[in-house]
């Protein structure tokens, strides 16, 4: 089944796409993603939380294409090639550049909440706390996070995808 237009599709993403499961999340969708869970777990919870499952697992795929979980099976290896079509798929036509107000945690899925620097002072490497205006605190696992040079090298990705969406 080929999964229907959403504004704000929520996704489960099994164990051999965990570096998209982290993109999503940042990228502002509620992600689920386990490690170690076997297939039928994983589909009883994407079907009981209504998400759409993302597998590379082509004999998982094909039992489950006539079912009643919405599941997708990206034919490119590639991290941006994946992403793409993913969100072609769910008919997401643009990404915001990060940070936004719908990032996740990578880690837990939990949103991130701005907070002041000086609140984290102790969690900042301190070569980092002069060069940030702003932190990001994780609303589930308390993770902070703040704007380094990864952000800059997503937000290529986000750019590059966001040209191929439409």
């Amino acid at each position: 089944m080929t999964p229907r237009a959403s504004n704000n599709p929520n996704f489960y993403v099994d164990a051999m796409l965990g570096k998209i499961a982290k993109k999503l999340r940042l990228f502002g969708f509620d992600t689920m993603y386990k490690t170690g869970i076997s297939d039928e777990l994983l589909v009883e919870q994407a079907l009981l939380q209504n998400r759409i499952l993302v597998t590379k697992d082509k004999n998982l795929y094909q039992r489950l294409k006539r079912s009643k979980i919405l599941v997708v099976l990206p034919l490119r290896n590639d991290e941006a090639g994946i992403l793409i079509e993913l969100l072609r798929c769910c008919k997401i036509r643009h990404i915001d550049l990060l940070p936004n107000s719908y990032t996740r945690c990578p880690i837990c899925n939990g949103l991130l909440k701005t907070i002041n620097k000086i609140r984290v002072i102790n969690e900042i490497p301190h070569n980092v706390f002069g060069r940030i205006d702003a932190a990001y605190r994780c609303s589930s696992c308390m993770k902070v996070y703040w704007n380094g040079t990864h952000i800059s090298c997503i937000n290529a990705i986000i750019m590059e995808i966001n040209t191929h969406l439409y």
